[in-house]
């Protein structure tokens, strides 16, 4: 009987290390992948914890955060051409896993010009918005706000706008259609 207590006594010591908490893994790291609008994973893009630790996404999207304590931390990821992401998340998991999108010029750019043609002029605005940010310079962008601002009927925003692109030097057809079209809507002063 006091044999039995003994490896019994053994065991209970030997599986009381053994159970482990979450906590008892921390340090550890986070992984993360980032990927576009399309599913295709993002390469070289920044990764930045707490304004601090920088990383850089791989060819497959993906990025390793090393030894991060259990936590709040803000996370920022830029790249040229895309929207850059700021976002706070909750590393409470060691297992745990980030799946992050970002949306690139191009494909706001797409979306923007589907909405107009859509005729969703407030959902394209929103978009010209978020994409004047990864470009503030950009000629389509400029003339996708011109065409917007003309369907909407504010003829004197859609003109400014093609002021900027003629100041820029842009000159194509499209413009100068766009042109005659507010000539012909505006009310003759």
């Amino acid at each position: 009987m006091k044999k039995r207590y003994i490896i019994f006594s053994v065991l209970a010591l030997i599986f009381s290390g053994c159970a482990s908490t979450p906590e008892n893994f921390f340090p550890a790291n986070l992984a993360g992948i980032i990927f576009d609008n399309y599913s295709s994973p993002i390469a070289g893009a920044t990764v930045t914890v707490d304004s601090d630790k920088e990383y850089t996404t791989d060819i497959d999207g993906r990025f390793i955060i090393p030894e991060l304590k259990e936590g709040q931390y803000q996370i920022s990821i830029t790249k040229p051409g895309f929207e850059t992401i700021e976002t706070e998340i909750d590393f409470f998991d060691p297992k745990q896993v980030l799946y992050l999108k970002m949306s690139s010029m191009a494909y706001f750019r797409n979306e923007i010009e589907s909405n107009i043609k859509k005729r969703d002029y407030e959902k394209a605005e929103k978009l010209l918005s978020r994409a004047f940010k990864i470009d503030e310079d950009d000629p389509v962008l400029y003339y996708l706000a011109a065409v917007c601002s003309y369907y909407e009927g504010r003829y004197s925003e859609s003109k400014e706008y093609i002021a900027v692109l003629r100041k820029s030097g842009y000159s194509i057809d499209a413009i100068t259609k766009l042109e005659q079209k507010i000539e012909e809507k505006e009310p003759s002063q």
